[in-house]
Order: C-alpha cells, then sequence, then structure tokens
C-alpha cells in the first residue's frame, strides 16, 4: 500500500535490552518513528487504544515471557482496535507452533531476529507495503504446514554484513557507526592509533558505497535529508542507511 514516511511504530518486547535496540533502530532510521514502546502485551494494546493517530505497524514480541493473553487473542484484540495497521510478530525462536499459531490468528508478517538484526526499519517498511512477509527462518518453521500462506507472501531477505569487511573493519563498524563511539574512544578500545580507527572508517565507507545499496528503498525526503545534512553528521548517517539494508548488488 502506499506509504509516507515516517512509518509509525508501537513496539512491544518484554526483554528490556531488546526493547531498548529496537526503540534505538528505529529512531535513529529517518523513515521510521516510535509512536509507543510497550514493555508488556497490556501496555501495549492500552497505548493503542489511547491512540487518536494510529500506528501504521504493530511489531511485539511472539513469545511474551510472562504474558496472561494467548498469541491468538493478543493478535485479534490488535486489529480490532487498529484494524488498518500492519501486524508484525517479532520472534527470538522462530518456533513452528509459535509461527502457526500467529499465522491463525491473522498476523500479516512473521520475523525471526537474527534474519533481520540491523535491517528492522527496512523489513518492517516491506511488511506495511507488501501487506504479507516473512524472513527465512519463519518460512522454514511455516514449511509443510502453511504452505499457501507463504505462496501469498514475499520472502525477505536476511541482513548481512558486507562480505568485503576485514575483522578490524568490522570491529570499527560495530563501534564507530552501530554504537555511535568516537574515533578516539574506539581507538582505545582496540589498542590503535586514532589515525588507524580513521583510515579504517573511511575504506569502510569506500566498500559499502561499491555497489552495495538501492537507493530506491529510501524516501525522497529521507534521502534529501541526508545529502543535505552538514557534513559532520552526514558520514554517519549515510553509512548507518548503506548498512541496514538488505544486501543486494545493482544490476
Amino acid at each position: 500500500m502506499p506509504i509516507r514516511f515516517p512509518l509509525r511504530v508501537a513496539v512491544m518486547d518484554d526483554d528490556f535490552f531488546a526493547l531498548k535496540g529496537v526503540i534505538s533502530l528505529l529512531s535513529r532510521d529517518l523513515r521510521t518513528s516510535v509512536e509507543a514502546e510497550c514493555d508488556s502485551a497490556e501496555c501495549l494494546l492500552k497505548s493503542l487504544a489511547a491512540k487518536r493517530l494510529l500506528p501504521h505497524v504493530v511489531l511485539f514480541d511472539a513469545e511474551r515471557l510472562n504474558c496472561d493473553i494467548p498469541l491468538d487473542e493478543m493478535i485479534r484484540r490488535i486489529k480490532g482496535i487498529a484494524p488498518e495497521a500492519v501486524v508484525v510478530c517479532w520472534s527470538q525462536y522462530g518456533e513452528p507452533a509459535v509461527m502457526q499459531q500467529a499465522v491463525a490468528a491473522g498476523a500479516d508478517s512473521l520475523l525471526v531476529k537474527s534474519d533481520v538484526k540491523l535491517a528492522l526499519a527496512t523489513h518492517l517498511i516491506h511488511a506495511y507495503t507488501a501487506g504479507k512477509t516473512y524472513s527465512p527462518k519463519a518460512a522454514a518453521a511455516l514449511a509443510g504446514t502453511d504452505d499457501a500462506w507463504l505462496a501469498t507472501g514475499e520472502l525477505l531477505e536476511p541482513w548481512e554484513i558486507h562480505p568485503d569487511l576485514s575483522p578490524r573493519l568490522k570491529q570499527v563498524f560495530w563501534l564507530c557507526i552501530v554504537y555511535g563511539m568516537t574515533v578516539k574512544a574506539a581507538a582505545s578500545e582496540m589498542c590503535v592509533q586514532p589515525e588507524t580507527v580513521e583510515r579504517y572508517r573511511m575504506k569502510i565507507y569506500d566498500i559499502l558505497e561499491d555497489g552495495w545499496f538501492n537507493d530506491g528503498t529510501l524516501s525522497k525526503k529521507a534521502w534529501e535529508r541526508i545529502n543535505g545534512a552538514h557534513e559532520s553528521a552526514r558520514s554517519v548517517n549515510w553509512a548507518f542507511h548503506l548498512t541496514t539494508q538488505p544486501p543486494r548488488k545493482l544490476t
């Protein structure tokens, strides 16, 4: 369906660190806006009921430890409150029983965390526009039991870091680009000189711009904001977008 950025997302995960990681990814991406941050199913349902501007996407932890609301009931209640929202089940384990129950209850998208990693915003955008999506491990869990459902959906590619990044370049990628460390702090962490880290960082940009990113996945507004950013901030934003897209080579 048509989309106007940013995509409004309501998030629920009962693991504190997982929840904060998701919020960090979605808040940093220009294409998504977090409308509700919830640590329980009850909190999510109350937040949806209280919202006058409902989210485009509801992303919630499919396992939901210590939750009294069954998965199928939760999905039905979300759809009752926000019928236009795309319901995305976010699973740590991708267990077949959980995936099958989510499909039977009417979930729109099934994602396994180890498939998605840093590409969460892109996967949610695809889920919203395609209407029915799933990651590879979710597809494996449904194979043989929900083949008809899989046939009408879209398989999303897993996120992978660029294969040409050496172990040292990957370390700089995580420290400086993902975690936002300064060059000096990263150099101290790696026991090297700051000049070395800066050289590695520039090498990362060179590699990532070598046909790894399809800029068509960004909205025009986001693209303009990145390119119009001040030079000191643009490199971090640009690198983040380059590395949070599903890998694809330009043709």
